[in-house]
């Protein structure tokens, strides 16, 4: 193997190399925007969750009427929760 084609050898390995840099530094900021979307979602799931746990305990609160049994209450007061959403 000559120099010139060793020289041409490396030449093409630098360009893969910044190739793959490239590549990589757009996947990292990708994944970076998946990141913060998730910690979004996760924080609203949270924040639903803690509002149905509410809901469903004043549905619990609410047990003395005996108008309807209490899973009934807490099915209809989810169905519409859930519905909204």
């Amino acid at each position: 193997m000559d120099l010139e084609s060793m020289s041409s050898q490396l030449a093409r390995l630098r360009m893969l190399g910044e190739a793959i840099g490239e590549e990589v530094d757009s996947q990292n900021e990708l994944l970076d925007r998946i990141q913060v979307k998730a910690e979004r979602t996760n924080a609203r799931v949270k924040d639903q969750d803690k509002q149905m746990k509410k809901l469903l305990g004043s549905a619990d609160k609410e047990e003395e009427q005996p108008s309807l049994p209490s899973v009934s209450k807490k099915r209809i007061l989810y169905n519409a929760v859930k519905s909204a959403f």
